[in-house]
């Protein structure tokens, strides 16, 4: 039977240190910030930018993990700042 998502997220945390799995967060984000800066420089490369996005979002889950967020906190927290966001479209703040 395969692996569930969370299953093989809990995988990679436990095949590295709390330490080393926040450097590997690190990593995964600041290769983002490049691919989107290549975009700016007109070097955009779409398979890129998808194979960073989708570490970005493995480490985000690797994130949850080790800081103990549960599902329902982080949704509260993105609706609340979502909510934050589109009051500022409409209040110019």
């Amino acid at each position: 039977m395969e692996k569930s998502f969370e299953e093989k997220i809990k995988l990679l945390l436990n095949s590295k240190s709390n330490t080393e799995n926040k450097a590997i967060i690190i990593e995964e984000l600041s290769e983002l910030q490049k691919e989107i800066t290549k975009d700016i420089r007109k070097k955009f490369n779409r398979d890129n930018f998808l194979e960073e996005i989708a570490d970005v979002v493995i480490v985000l889950h690797m994130a949850k993990e080790i800081y103990n967020i549960s599902e329902s906190e982080l949704d509260k927290a993105i609706n609340e700042k979502m909510e934050r966001n589109l009051s500022r479209l409409f209040t110019g703040y």
